[in-house]
């Protein structure tokens, strides 16, 4: 399993080597609008990215972005934090990306959702194998002389996702 959240770095204030993070967001927001400092909560750093972008380097207009002008920066994701929004979809807000805020040299512009090179998260994975019914009984069909029959089953989940088996006889 993989994941990486991939933006366009536009421009950056700085060549050298800077360090920026992957944040979960924690609490509701809306999409429209203009956002206003600090943004919505964040959680702790679930991924991050550490170089230089030698290609968004300030140019002639040092404050201003070129959204056809960049570089493809891939932010690694923990995939267990993927992975917790596929079973409690409720949780997922959005991620934020944030670097330092009393370095300038960390300051960077990204490509947006309208540009030409918006953001994505690229996931592998593998799916999910089928537990596997090992033995029943009685088995399927029997005419059981008793209203209280003894029911056995035996199954494992070889990958143990989503959860743990658990049995309901009917």
């Amino acid at each position: 399993t993989y994941s990486a959240l991939y933006v366009m770095d536009s421009w950056a204030y700085s060549c050298g080597t800077t360090t920026f993070n992957v944040d979960p967001i924690t609490s509701s927001w809306s999409t429209t609008g203009l956002k206003t400092w600090p943004g919505p909560s964040v959680g702790a750093s679930i991924g991050s990215w550490t170089g230089a972008a030698t290609v968004a380097c300030p140019s002639a207009t040092p404050t201003m972005a070129d959204p056809n002008t960049g570089q493809w920066l891939a932010l690694y994701v923990q995939p267990s934090a993927i992975e917790n929004w596929t079973l409690n979809p409720s949780t997922d807000n959005g991620l934020a990306v944030v670097a330092s805020t009393t370095n300038s040299n960390d300051y960077k512009q990204f490509d947006g959702f309208n540009s030409p090179y918006p953001p994505y998260l690229l996931l592998t994975y593998t799916p999910d194998v089928p537990p596997q019914v090992n033995m029943l009984y009685p088995q399927n069909g029997y005419s059981a002389r008793s209203l209280t029959p003894l029911l056995q089953a035996w199954a494992v989940d070889p990958d143990n996702w989503p959860s743990s088996l658990t049995y309901q006889f009917t």
